[in-house]
């Protein structure tokens, strides 16, 4: 996401109590640019309008839901297709390298 789109979708937050209530999806969305940004945290917090540690605390809440959600995954060649095996037997077939990086950048994002 862009840094002026998130920007603009953080103002745009009514303010209910002493601090603005932040949707998990605009949390998301800040996590994943802020990642991509290359920006330091204090440079990137001040850029989209949000403190820096509420930057950390959000960091920190969805690296605790990563890591108690990470499963091994492991990829295969078959062809010119790509097999995943996950845990529980768990095996998807069939895709493309398109479809490949697809999963694989929404896993990334969860």
């Amino acid at each position: 996401m862009n840094i002026e789109v998130l920007r603009s979708r953080i103002k745009a937050v009514k303010v209910k109590g002493p601090r603005p209530r932040f949707s998990d999806e605009i949390r998301s969305q800040a996590i994943i640019a802020f990642r991509a940004s290359g920006m330091s945290a204090a440079n990137f917090a001040k850029e989209v309008g949000i403190s820096q540690g509420s930057l950390f605390k959000w960091l920190k809440v969805e690296g605790n839901a990563s890591a108690k959600s990470f499963r091994k995954l492991s990829v295969e060649p078959e062809g010119r297709e790509w097999i995943v095996h996950g845990p529980k037997g768990l095996r998807i077939e069939g895709l493309d390298l398109n479809a490949l990086a697809q999963l694989i950048d929404h896993l990334g994002a969860i």
